[in-house]
């Protein structure tokens, strides 16, 4: 089940609050967090999806992948 990529949009918020001089120091703040927990939000979703397909693969499949890079 992919919950869709949510670090774009909140790196978008903070470069248009970032890029408001009016924006307050409160709201960047709270810019930088909002990236900061779709950043984390993210990584535990690719490695939930990592862990299932290593599942998935033989042996020789997960070799490959890791040769090429795209699992650890």
């Amino acid at each position: 089940m992919m919950s869709g990529n949510s670090v774009t949009p909140a790196l978008t918020a903070l470069q248009t609050t970032l890029a408001d001089p009016k924006a307050t120091q409160e709201e960047i703040k709270q810019k930088v967090e909002d990236v900061r927990a779709a950043r984390k939000k993210a990584q535990t979703d690719l490695d939930a999806a990592e862990k299932d397909l290593k599942l998935l693969l033989t042996p020789a499949q997960q070799a490959t992948l890791i040769a090429e890079g795209i699992l650890d």
